[in-house]
């Protein structure tokens, strides 16, 4: 039994075609078969046309199709998608004609167009391996991704277990892009390379090249235990600035030294009293305990803070 298909404007389960009967029979609007290329270039029909924003391809597409239509939205962002060579997409442009809402279906198949086949021909020097991705570092990847320029040499994005490869055609730009990753990010950076082939007529050997960035899946306003004491993350990047939640010094670790700290987990009490000292029902035994407060958070009685707990201490860090 093949895998379960659903259809991609009400999810719908379907067995044939793209689209459930009861989508099909509502839509007036063939489908619009269009291709991708990472250079920021399209083509529908016989000519590859260049664009700067996504929104230029939906409107050439309404105003074809359905001109006298108002867009109200799309099923997916395509500059998002140009990187993936040799795949395809069924995207939807939802327009409303006379206060009826109707989807316009777009077929989109991504590959290089004969300028950039010429300009940046499809062979592989180097990978980006970014590992321990989270979401946050994913929304930054597709970012930095959607702000490469059109010349850029990335040939396919490959989603893997626990992350994303991205294969370049020009190993110094891979550099790049990875190295930015980390510094950005935080995290462990490595570099290798590989015997590729060897040439049959100067005996020169190709390599390829692997650059692996391990996310340090931290974010700034985590709480990690470092030398068994809670440290606040004030910034992450090529280096972590923390703040000791107990003396209030502030250090700057490698990221490397950090990929197995313990995040320790917030939760949100009741303060009890503020005089003479601050206390809050403890997460854990919901008794009073005295709490440190290494901000100086102006609080009050019965006020919600943020705190966590270590070693038997409460600590206020409130988001």
């Amino acid at each position: 039994m093949g895998m379960q298909k659903f259809c991609p404007n009400c999810g719908a389960p379907i067995t044939n075609g793209t689209y459930c009967d009861a989508c099909v029979e509502e839509e007036p609007y063939d489908e619009v078969r269009i291709k991708l290329c990472p250079s920021r270039q399209y083509q529908r029909g016989g000519t590859w046309t260049a664009y700067e924003h996504p929104d230029e391809i939906v409107e050439g597409i309404k105003a074809d199709v359905a001109p006298s239509t108002r867009i109200e939205r799309v099923s997916h962002n395509y500059d998002r998608l140009r990187h993936r060579i040799g795949e395809s997409f069924d995207t939807a442009i939802f327009v409303m004609d006379e206060g009826v809402e109707h989807r316009v279906p777009v077929h989109v198949s991504v590959e290089e167009s004969p300028a950039r086949k010429r300009q940046k021909p499809s062979s592989k020097e180097a990978t980006v391996q970014l590992r321990d991705v989270s979401e946050g570092d994913k929304e930054h990847v597709h970012e930095a991704l959607r702000d490469l320029a059109g010349d850029a040499s990335l040939i396919a994005i490959q989603d893997v277990p626990n992350g994303v490869d991205l294969v370049w055609g020009e190993k110094n730009e891979a550099r790049r892009f990875a190295q930015s990753m980390r510094e950005e990010r935080g995290g462990v950076f490595k570099a290798s390379r590989t015997l590729h082939t060897v040439d049959s007529m100067s005996s020169k050997r190709v390599y390829r090249s692997t650059y692996m960035v391990r996310f340090l899946g931290l974010e700034p306003g985590d709480v990690v235990v470092v030398d068994s004491t809670p440290h606040f993350v004030e910034r992450v990047g090529e280096r972590v600035h923390l703040r000791d939640l107990r003396g209030g010094d502030v250090v700057s670790r490698e990221p490397d030294s950090l990929i197995n700290a313990d995040v320790l987990e917030k939760h949100k009490v009741t303060v009890s009293q503020v005089e003479p000292e601050i206390m809050v029902l403890h997460p854990e035994t919901y008794q009073a305990v005295t709490t440190h407060n290494p901000f100086d958070y102006d609080v009050t009685s019965g006020q919600t803070v943020t705190v966590v707990s270590h070693g038997g201490a409460a600590f206020i860090c409130n988001d």
